[in-house]
């Protein structure tokens, strides 16, 4: 079962597992994505939380039904039914919001949800698991844990829910959540229809009453986290029109969360500056045999060069003076990024790693997830795989939650479509 993970590496995720080095920064970096842009994980357009909430909602009804099946298994398999009527409608053109594209099946002769909810049908890290943290803090679920599995539903979830459905029409004549029951319990009708496609389909915007139930969510209350959010989405806005510049203190954001957002900007290019080392570390004992070697032995120019750059990282984050108040240990780490010893603080940082890299013997070799193949520019990106560039939108460097909430606030007015569509008629013109 999904424990709610809100955020381990920089960006919350990473292309390769081979990169999943925390180097004991895993408080850190979940508190600062936290206080960037509290409650929302890594929720970027409005259809992940609808399809995480319809999930609990539909799995609800099936077990009252005799089903036994669980909140996760149903989630997914709305979801992966839905990407899968996207990439039919589509003809299986790129879209950033649809997921599977290149495991789903072009056709399907089974729409049952026997199979499709198998584990194996569709891929093995859902858009529902960005959707954990959002959909409890929001109130459309409720639990005394933080499992999927253990969330209900709320009056707030089905209210959200029924704006949805008021603007689609019933398939068949069936009430949707009748239809996605029946079909968890065994019924195919009903299901393959272009409502069922509408409803589902990540690649449809939500419906207008929808939408201005999700901003609701989003800024009512007077909680610390609700204002934020609320002076955040002002300043999407403005961002939006124009109106101001990214580098530029936001007027709507108070000082407190300002120095706070740029203490996490520091932060992740002190973590970058980190993995970098790590990573033509790497490349560098690729080559050699055996792929063994003290840290003396591996102070050549590109790893001096990575080295500067790092303790220049962790000089910038300590003079910003951030006070950590919840004990993640950066300001340690940052400290110990200033080593003026190159050898004694590669040593430090593989120490750290484990990983991918390990010291054995005074001396750093391969790690379980050490890669042959490496390259002196294997550093990879740490952003979601595919996701839509907002780099100018929003200050460069900060939480990646930020970028995800510039495109939430684009889909929450009904823009997100167009923005999909003029990225990617430039990136193919």
């Amino acid at each position: 079962m999904d424990t709610v993970v809100w955020g381990l590496l920089g960006r919350e995720s990473l292309r390769s597992v081979r990169r999943v080095r925390t180097l004991g920064l895993g408080a850190a970096v979940r508190n600062f994505n936290e206080l960037a842009v509290p409650g929302l994980g890594g929720v970027w357009f409005g259809r992940q939380v609808f399809l995480a909430t319809l999930g609990v909602a539909v799995n609800e009804l099936a077990r009252q039904a005799g089903s036994r099946t669980s909140n996760i298994q149903v989630a997914n398999a709305l979801e992966a039914f839905g990407c899968w009527h996207a990439l039919r409608r589509s003809g299986r053109a790129r879209d950033v919001r649809v997921k599977g594209r290149e495991t789903l099946p072009h056709a399907l002769d089974d729409t049952s949800f026997a199979w499709i909810s198998r584990p194996s049908f569709y891929i093995t890290q859902p858009m529902r698991m960005q959707t954990v943290q959002a959909v409890l803090e929001l109130g459309l679920v409720k639990s005394t844990g933080q499992r999927f599995n253990s969330y209900s539903m709320t009056a707030t979830g089905h209210a959200f829910l029924d704006a949805a459905f008021r603007e689609l029409a019933r398939p068949h004549g069936a009430a949707h959540l009748t239809a996605l029951q029946n079909w968890v319990c065994g019924s195919d009708r009903n299901v393959d229809t272009d409502t069922i496609c509408e409803l589902l389909s990540p690649a449809e915007p939500l419906p207008r009453l929808a939408r201005e139930q999700l901003r609701h969510l989003l800024v009512s209350g007077v909680t610390e986290d609700a204002t934020r959010r609320r002076n955040l989405l002002e300043w999407m806005e403005e961002l939006r029109h124009g109106r101001a510049k990214p580098e530029e203190q936001p007027r709507q954001l108070s000082a407190t969360h300002w120095h706070e957002v740029q203490a996490g900007r520091l932060f992740f290019r002190l973590q970058s500056a980190a993995l970098a080392v790590l990573d033509i570390v790497e490349a560098l004992l690729a080559q050699l045999t055996p792929h063994e070697v003290a840290p003396s032995g591996l102070t050549q120019a590109p790893v001096r060069v990575a080295l500067a750059d790092l303790r220049n990282a962790a000089d910038a984050y300590l003079e910003h003076g951030y006070v950590d108040k919840h004990g993640t240990g950066v300001g340690t780490f940052a400290r110990v990024c200033t080593d003026t010893s190159d050898a004694r603080l590669i040593e430090k940082l593989v120490g750290l790693d484990t990983r991918v890299l390990r010291m054995r013997g005074g001396c750093v070799v391969p790690g379980g997830a050490f890669s042959c193949d490496a390259r002196l520019a294997a550093t990879e990106a740490q952003e979601e795989d595919g996701q839509l560039e907002v780099a100018a939108a929003v200050p460069l460097g900060v939480s990646y939650r930020i970028s995800n909430l510039y495109l939430l606030n684009l889909d929450l007015n009904g823009a997100l479509a167009a923005e999909l569509a003029r990225e990617g008629n430039e990136r193919n013109g």
